[in-house]
């Protein structure tokens, strides 16, 4: 296993991934595969040049089997802070630490660049990515009711904090 920092050269793959993980959890995310699928991976290669934005990925046998994106803000006032916009780890290679992995990189990095803290939201029927996030040590920061609606059904969105200068050192990715 290889976890370590994306770059644009990665964005095909990443774009395959990021396809793949809208086919296997459809619900774990706002955009549709067929709202992505008119995207192209020079959405990806954008992201991955923005200085702002850091993603990770890890690899097994040379495939990504995981990624996390954040995202720093461009204002002065809010760049102590940067929020998780995506995490996915392929249906193959759950159960084995990988999410966890990537998380303690993303701390690693996060310190390393003066963010104090990072910010995420989840949506409330997702049991194992809120439980992660609070074994990690995040904590709940807040709810919106009714913010995702999905074939007639509302869905809450639960909101995390976690302070990165708290949080035990990790190895840096």
């Amino acid at each position: 296993m290889l976890l370590r920092q994306l770059s644009a050269d990665d964005a095909d793959i990443l774009w395959q991934a990021r396809l793949q993980a809208l086919r296997e959890s459809p619900a774990a995310f706002l955009s549709t595969l067929a709202e992505a699928q008119d995207d192209a991976a020079d959405v990806m290669r954008a992201q991955l040049a923005d200085p702002g934005t850091r993603y990770f990925g890890t690899f097994v046998d040379g495939m990504l089997a995981g990624f996390l994106r954040y995202v720093r803000p461009v204002r002065l006032a809010r760049r102590h802070t940067a929020e998780v916009h995506s995490v996915h780890v392929g249906a193959a290679h759950r159960g084995h630490g990988i999410a966890r992995q990537l998380f303690l990189a993303a701390f690693a990095a996060a310190r390393a660049d003066g963010i104090e803290s990072l910010t995420l939201t989840v949506l409330a029927d997702n049991a194992a990515a809120r439980g992660l996030y609070e074994s990690l040590g995040f904590t709940e920061s807040g709810v919106e009711p009714r913010a995702v609606k999905r074939d007639g059904r509302y869905v809450d969105m639960v909101s995390y904090w976690i302070s990165v200068t708290s949080h035990p050192p990790s190895p840096a990715p």
